[in-house]
């Protein structure tokens, strides 16, 4: 089917007249080909999107015929927008500046779709508003850097319906962290953020920090202490105190209150605690009582009654 072309060729050359009767289908012609390349560029350029594939595919066409050499170097040295001819044949603005007709904002709660809304306000944005390809990417930098409890926003402009989306995701709080500079959400991931309506909310771990979380291998190594406290049985009650400076954390006990010392041989003293605590309950010692782990990495744990040792 692919050398119909060159039979005609062959036959004519004999002077034998030869008319091609073929079948095409229109969706595969190179009209349609270079449409959907054209209208793929103009959505990826609208829309942040690489443009390298459409951009070489309109270039490569007979609707422009750009040398290869010429298209790869665009390509490679990023000078795709100095093809001026280019933009100008598919009859789109060098910059894709277009009027917003329809803001529409995606948020997981009311006061995170207000902050987002307060900001657009400040900014001037708004139905009727020109905003170019670069001012949306401006506008997505700033929303990130102002709203901190956001896991991550997205600004997305439709080219053809004049649509400004802009889609949020709230980071999941693991802790609520207290400290004396105020209140502050941890991820499990270590992130720690602030979450007004969060904190009006309640109902999470609460950790009382003395300290400052200096590096994100703290951080890390805090979680992973904290989700050991959080998950054992012995634990009393959601509060967590703990002391960045002496590497101290405290919390209580059905039977007592239990100071253990570091953050990576948790596991370690729990399981010590669990058989200290079973001791002391079947020794019948008066509660409440304080078990010290102050001196563990020297083999030493202390089970204090009365503010005396035992």
């Amino acid at each position: 089917k692919k050398s119909f072309e060159t039979y005609k060729k062959v036959l004519e050359l004999h002077k034998i007249p030869t008319t091609l009767y073929m079948n095409r289908d229109f969706a595969s012609s190179d009209e349609i080909y270079v449409i959907r390349s054209i209208l793929r560029l103009i959505n990826n350029k609208a829309n942040n999107l690489d443009i390298k594939y459409p951009f070489i595919s309109v270039a490569r066409s007979y609707l422009c015929e750009y040398n290869d050499n010429d298209i790869f170097t665009s390509v490679t040295n990023s000078t795709i927008d100095s093809f001026k001819d280019l933009w100008n044949k598919i009859d789109i603005a060098h910059r894709f500046d277009w009027q917003v007709k329809q803001i529409n904002i995606v948020a997981p709660t009311e006061n995170l779709k207000t902050r987002i809304s307060e900001i657009l306000q400040e900014q001037q944005i708004e139905n009727g508003t020109h905003l170019s390809s670069k001012e949306a990417h401006a506008l997505e930098i700033l929303l990130k850097e102002n709203i901190k409890e956001a896991k991550t926003i997205q600004v997305k402009r439709n080219f053809f319906t004049k649509e400004l989306l802009i889609v949020s995701e709230k980071f999941t709080p693991f802790v609520e962290i207290s400290t004396s500079q105020g209140s502050y959400f941890m991820t499990e991931d270590g992130f720690i953020f602030q979450d007004l309506e969060g904190q009006q909310k309640g109902g999470f771990f609460n950790i009382s920090l003395n300290g400052k979380i200096e590096s994100e291998i703290l951080a890390k190594e805090l979680v992973q202490f904290i989700k050991e406290i959080k998950n054992t049985s012995l634990r009393k009650t959601d509060i967590l105190t703990i002391d960045l400076a002496d590497n101290i954390a405290y919390f209580d006990t059905q039977f007592g209150t239990a100071k253990l010392k570091g953050f990576k041989e948790v596991k370690k003293q729990l399981s010590v605690l669990t058989e200290i605590l079973q001791i002391a309950k079947n020794k019948n010692f008066t509660l409440p009582c304080l078990v010290d782990f102050t001196y563990f990495d020297k083999g030493k744990v202390y089970l204090k009654q009365n503010y005396k040792d035992l």
